[in-house]
């Protein structure tokens, strides 16, 4: 059985808006947005983070829209992650409860809830052993037990807000929304948001196990989802004094991290515990500034 531990959300700068290291074993976790909104690529994210701790993920892509090699270029470990596109309903509750029952899961992805309960309404499957009705406190279930965290992802339209008006045909996705501990909108900021590199999105918090943040958080998702963090940590480290910059050199305590923003961010992937030492000085004052204990 593979220890549970806490999971970065693949973003510093959510996870201090979380005000958290990331995600507890067992959350249940809601992220909704419009089509190439980003969700699948803050996913990814997650994972990455899951299996840079040497823990174990899966994914169960029902959109059928993501390509493992492109996950891989993204960073994901494929030894250490689960890649599954189930062909119905049946097919992707067995393989959700079996992952779950196995216990040696740290983060299990549904992508996405609209697909699954939109089949369900094609196929008219009423309140059985097979619905999502019935599916749903199983897996949060099973999730608990074995301490994985769980995200589901949620799509909607700007015509289909998620404002549930018919609520006979949206019980489920309902139950799943107070259920989450955590739900988070994301937007990206189109149209100049996309580059070579990635995604520039906006993050709304609404709701968390804390209930303190509502401020919306800016991210640039980078397809090379390990180099997110790292960025965010130059950013922080810049903006809080924890690294300098002297011409176009980067510095912590003394140390040369690159000759340029680009070599910082090689050498902070190649030493993760430089790059621990400098999150952890950045979450230190963040913190401090939070409570009033030193002003910004």
């Amino acid at each position: 059985m593979m220890q549970s531990r806490i999971i970065s959300s693949g973003s510093l700068k959510l996870d201090l808006a979380l005000h958290s290291n990331g995600f507890l074993p067992g959350e249940i976790i809601v992220l909704r947005g419009k089509e190439e909104s980003g969700k699948t690529l803050l996913c990814l994210a997650m994972l990455a983070e899951a299996a840079h701790q040497g823990l174990f993920g899966a994914i169960l892509d029902f959109d059928r829209s993501l390509e493992p090699v492109f996950a891989v270029r993204c960073g994901i470990d494929p030894h250490r992650t689960i890649f599954s596109q189930p062909k119905n309903i049946l097919e992707c509750m067995d393989i959700a409860e079996y992952l779950l029952d196995s216990k040696f899961l740290s983060l299990l992805v549904i992508d996405s809830v609209t697909t699954y309960t939109a089949l369900e309404q094609e196929n008219e499957i009423e309140l059985n052993e097979r619905s999502f009705s019935a599916f749903l406190p199983r897996i949060i279930s099973l999730a608990r037990k074995s301490g994985t965290i769980l995200v589901f992802t949620e799509r909607w339209n700007s015509y289909n807000q998620p404002v549930y008006h018919h609520l006979k045909n949206h019980l489920p996705r309902l139950a799943l929304h107070l259920r989450a501990g955590v739900r988070l909108e994301i937007h990206s900021q189109e149209p100049q948001s996309r580059s070579e590199s990635g995604v520039k999105v906006k993050i709304k918090i609404l709701r968390d196990k804390y209930g303190i943040s509502r401020l919306p958080v800016d991210l640039f998702l980078m397809y090379n989802t390990l180099d997110i963090k790292n960025s965010e940590i130059i950013d922080l480290g810049l903006a809080y004094s924890i690294i300098k910059n002297q011409d176009t050199a980067f510095f912590y305590q003394g140390q040369l991290l690159g000759k340029n923003r680009k070599e910082a961010s090689i050498y902070l992937r190649r030493f993760p515990e430089v790059s621990n030492d400098i999150e952890q000085d950045i979450r230190n004052i963040y913190y401090a500034i939070r409570n009033g204990v030193i002003t910004a």
